[in-house]
């Protein structure tokens, strides 16, 4: 049985801003703290009860849980130098991307261990599909 793979979610918004300065948390033209502070809080209603955000160079991180292995999902936003900027600090536009992931010790690969890890990356990838599809202001768009 092959292990579950999740969706990589890009999207357009309007509704989360780019603060001035964000970037410092992460690495420059890194943004994503309202779209991570968004997506926390839908997590946190939807029954993830830790819920957490955590800058990275790459973007945001949202742990769920760190044991018996590690559920989170990671968003940030690409800079595309495409000629239609709205609303980017730089210039260009600006495309949301999110995704859920699981990480585990070799040894949860196995068995049972790996089914439970599936079913809850599975659950974890299918609420985050819900909530960028019930939001209106998000508009689904292909992977630069």
């Amino acid at each position: 049985m092959e292990a579950y793979t999740p969706a990589c979610y890009w999207f357009r918004s309007t509704r989360f801003p780019i603060i001035r300065d964000e970037d410092l948390d992460t690495h420059p033209g890194i943004y994503g703290r309202a779209l991570a502070h968004w997506l926390r809080k839908g997590l946190l209603d939807a029954g993830y009860p830790r819920a957490r955000l955590q800058a990275t160079p790459w973007g945001w991180c949202i742990v769920i849980s760190r044991h018996p292995r590690c559920l989170w999902v990671g968003c940030g936003g690409a800079l595309l130098d495409d000629g239609t900027a709205t609303g980017s600090p730089c210039g260009g536009a600006l495309v949301w991307h999110c995704h859920a992931a699981c990480e585990k010790s070799p040894w949860w690969t196995f068995g049972w261990r790996r089914r439970a890890s599936d079913a809850a990356l599975r659950e974890l990838d299918l609420t985050l599909r819900r909530l960028l599809l019930e939001e209106p202001e998000i508009q689904q768009v292909d992977p630069p």
